[in-house]
Formats: structure tokens, sequence, C-alpha cells
């Protein structure tokens, strides 16, 4: 079962040990309420989150059993916010992979200015091939650890219809999944 990860404030200074040791507890019950149905609590390291880095869901994770607790390795985030090294993240947090989100976004390339006149930096949806993160990097990292989660695609780019992006992203990933042999 999805649970999204509580938002951190953004706009003021907080105590990060407290809103952790409330947030473990919520995990808590809710881990003590799935168990006995067979349920696993699984969170997405997203954006504006507390699971936002691999890191700081590990240590949302860190109380618990892999097999109660899982991560969405939502690698398209990690350009957004929380970025670091594909073997890196893997390692942080690999033991507690469920399936792994794939998604391309690009650095925004607009020259917005905030009112002391520094730049500000967006993102853009982009597809896989045209993304800032290097995909196969990321792949080659989990393959490398071990980690056969399922990856799901996440192509949110505006440029063609769904279905269509779909069509693309199988298309782009199918050798890259080939030559790490993690499909026939």
């Amino acid at each position: 079962m999805r649970i999204a990860p509580k938002a951190y404030p953004t706009d003021a200074p907080f105590d990060y040990d407290a809103l952790l040791e409330r947030l473990v507890d919520r995990y808590r019950h809710l881990v003590d309420l799935a168990r006995p149905f067979g349920i696993k609590i699984v969170i997405e390291t997203h954006c504006l989150s507390l699971a936002t880095s691999p890191a700081l869901a590990r240590n949302l994770c860190l109380p618990f059993d892999p097999g109660d607790m899982g991560v969405i390795f939502d690698i398209n985030n990690y350009m957004i916010e929380g970025g670091l090294h594909p073997n890196l993240a893997v390692a942080v947090i690999g033991r507690y992979i469920d399936h792994s989100h794939i998604g391309g976004a690009r650095l925004a390339g607009d020259d917005t200015r905030d009112a002391f006149g520094f730049r500000q930096r967006g993102h853009e949806m982009r597809p896989l091939t045209e993304a800032d993160q290097h995909i196969p990097t990321w792949i080659a990292a989990l393959m490398a650890a071990g980690i056969t989660a399922p990856l799901i695609i996440e192509n949110f780019s505006p440029h063609t219809a769904g279905p269509d992006r779909l069509a693309e992203s199988v298309a782009q990933l199918r050798p890259v999944l080939k030559a790490s042999a993690m499909t026939p």
C-alpha cells in the first residue's frame, strides 16, 4: 500500500528529529494494521517530502523490516530534489527498494530571477533520452547491487499523448534492459 510521506515545512525552520519521530510512530501504527493482512507499506522518494532522498527515506524505514516497509525508488525525483550518484543512492536504500519509477526531467533553461537578481531554477518533464539524469547509469546501479525490483515507467513529458509516451519509453528502455540482462 503506497503511503505518501509527509511534506516538510518550506517556509520556516522545523525540528526534523521531532517530525521524523512522529512520522515513524504513524508508520508503525500502519505497519501493525497492515501486517496481519499481508500488506506491505511503501513510501515514495518524492520531492518536498521527508523522503526526498534515499537517506531521508532510509531514516523512515530503518525501524522496520523490509518485508513490512518498502520504498518506491523514484529516479526522476532525484534530479528535481535530493540528487546524488546512482551507486550511492542504491547503496543507501537498496534493501528497502520495492520498485523503481523511471521518468525524465531536465532543469528548466529559463532566466527567472528573484527580487535580488538570483536565478531560480525550475524543471520540465522530458522523454527519457532527453533527461538530465542518465537512465542507463541508474539501471546499471540497480543491477550491480542485485536489485531486481520492477521498473515502472513514469513519462509525464507533454510532447505527445499517454499511449505514445509509453510506447516511446519502452522503445528507449528495451536496449538498455537487454544490455543489462534485465530482459531477454
